[in-house]
């Protein structure tokens, strides 16, 4: 029969506290990730259908390769979507990762509070006997 040890509770609990320190900047990280990612993807699939639209509006009027450029073609705001869709994910990511850790930590203390009832409990039964 397997015997009670204390140190592989403290282990338990001391990994736990560990994750926890962790866990909200991975989450943050993966949130402005797939936050950029799901910005990223569909606005360049639609601006490369603009440009396509461009080309085939004026094809066949010159010798091809001096299409004119739209006037309002000042700059893509795509990055600027991105890095602001992208922060917008790493805030949701950071607000989870924040409940996650916490999780942790009050498994990590309920781990520590069990091992200090049965330590307190030991105690009571060595000096009764």
């Amino acid at each position: 029969m397997a015997q009670y040890d204390a140190n592989i509770l403290q282990t338990f609990a001391d990994r736990l506290y560990a994750k926890a320190a962790w866990v909200t900047f991975h989450y943050c990280f993966v949130g402005v990730i797939i936050g950029a990612a799901l910005a990223f993807i569909p606005l360049t699939i639609l601006e490369s259908r603009n440009t396509q639209a461009i080309i085939e509006r004026y094809k066949g009027t010159g010798n091809g390769l001096d299409v004119p450029v739209p006037e309002n073609a000042s700059g893509s705001i795509i990055p600027s979507i991105v890095l602001v869709v992208g922060l917008i994910g790493g805030m949701v990511g950071f607000a989870v990762g924040r409940r996650k850790s916490f999780e942790y930590k009050l498994q990590a203390q309920l781990t520590l509070c069990q091992m200090q009832t049965e330590f307190n409990t030991r105690q009571k039964a060595d000096k009764t006997s």
